[in-house]
């Protein structure tokens, strides 16, 4: 159901684009500050049952909860210090179509599958005091990391893309992905998507 509810999207998304790929934002238009907005908007909410994990089990939540997100951001701020330069590199007729290519080939390798799997895991952190303070943080780094590990080939592909029209199907997919149990089948219908789109850009 939640496969054929991201193809459903994707379809959507794969008719747009295929009317406005001449006319899709290139990598220029994005600033540092858009990219890490929306890189953010992106990954922030599937942090979410962690901090509700952290906040039931640790004290004082006023310290630990902070920790864990500025941690697990910390990443995703570098992932976007670093996204925003590269993707100005590429060749300009290659942009779109290449990216959402690799992002496409990257949800069926073994290091996605295992960066997903850092993703779900959860650390038990110590109660309360600095060691909870400090196991929390380090809980949101692990997070964090395995997340762009998890996740960098669907964002930079967003970022290329011109963003916003991604926003809503891609927060979907990692949704499912972390998430749900069953998650990890959803590798080769978004696969799938990504070639879609990634021939509809080369064809546009």
């Amino acid at each position: 159901m939640a496969a054929a509810s991201v193809l459903g999207a994707a379809g959507m998304v794969v008719l747009h684009a295929r009317d406005s790929a001449g006319h899709a934002h290139g990598p220029a238009d994005v600033t540092f500050g858009a990219g890490l907005l929306m890189t953010v908007v992106m990954m922030l909410p599937t942090c979410l049952p962690a901090v509700r994990y952290v906040a039931a089990q640790t004290f004082p939540r006023g310290r630990t909860v902070p920790a864990l997100l500025a941690a697990y951001l910390a990443p995703w701020v570098a992932f976007a210090a670093l996204a925003v330069p590269v993707v100005g590199l590429l060749p300009a007729g290659a942009q779109a179509a290449g990216t959402l290519a690799v992002a496409g080939l990257w949800q069926l390798t073994p290091a996605k599958r295992a960066c997903l799997r850092g993703c779900r895991g959860v650390r038990v952190p110590p109660a309360g005091g600095r060691r909870a303070v400090a196991a929390s943080a380090r809980l949101g780094l692990r997070h964090g990391l395995a997340c762009v590990g998890s996740c960098w080939a669907m964002m930079l592909a967003m970022l290329v893309t011109g963003g916003l029209l991604w926003m809503l199907p891609l927060l979907l997919v990692v949704w499912w992905e972390k998430v749900l149990a069953r998650g990890r089948m959803l590798a080769r219908p978004t696969a799938v998507m990504f070639a879609a789109l990634a021939l509809a850009y080369a064809l546009g």
